[in-house]
């Protein structure tokens, strides 16, 4: 399987769901068993500080899509 980068959105239903069901499990479990990386970008432009942070699960299709459809 490729990489791929998904943007999710509520209406996306029962994958939204799942993708959500996933992290609520990660986030119990302190993230075991999942390989979870973090990125965290500060910008502070015309008198405006904004930060985005990101978390990334690799590897999650089973978990995703356990019949492989």
């Amino acid at each position: 399987m490729g990489t791929r980068v998904i943007a999710l959105k509520k209406n996306q239903g029962g994958l939204y769901e799942r993708v959500e069901q996933l992290f609520e499990q990660a986030i119990l479990k302190d993230f075991k068993g999942l390989i979870k990386t973090e990125y965290r970008l500060s910008e502070n432009e015309r008198g405006r500080a904004e930060t985005r942070y990101c978390q990334i699960l690799t590897n999650i299709d089973r978990e995703i899509d356990p019949a492989g459809e």
